[in-house]
């Protein structure tokens, strides 16, 4: 489906390092919050990989997509691209389900006020190639 197509059927939210507490007033618009004292760790087996947090070099993605499940630590404010897989002058690739297919995944960025989950096809990074950090991660709510 088009970027276009995107955000006529889904909202498009920003997240920012003071944005996160935002997520549990919207908590009805298809994504949910838990609170920092929840377990920081999965042991549903709902991950395919073991790491707590996802990377976003090409075989990180790739894990990220194959287990439907990209997994963020924004608690800093900020995520430091070495911390991801990057090198300090890289860009960070979009996160995108095959939409053809209807695929998505589910987003979690752990942050200083809680948890954001939601399920989205499409994530973005905010940085550019003079900064060694990730500011901003946009990303597609879905239907």
């Amino acid at each position: 489906m088009p970027e276009s197509r995107a955000r006529q059927f889904g909202r498009r939210t920003v997240l920012s390092a003071g944005a996160i507490s935002l997520a549990a007033v919207l908590a009805g618009c298809g994504f949910s919050v838990r609170g920092a004292s929840d377990p920081t760790g999965s042991t549903d087996g709902q991950f395919v990989d073991s790491a707590e947090f996802s990377t976003l070099d090409k075989q990180g993605i790739a894990r990220a997509l194959n287990s439907k499940s990209l997994r963020l630590d924004f608690r800093k404010g900020f995520i430091a691209k070495s911390d991801v897989g990057l090198q300090d002058s890289d860009y960070a690739s979009d996160v995108m389900a095959d939409k053809r297919r209807g695929e998505k995944f589910r987003l979690t960025v752990k942050g200083t006020a809680g948890t954001l989950e939601a399920e989205t096809d499409h994530v973005r990074f905010l940085t550019s190639d003079s900064i060694p950090t990730l500011e901003m991660v946009t990303y597609f709510l879905t239907t």
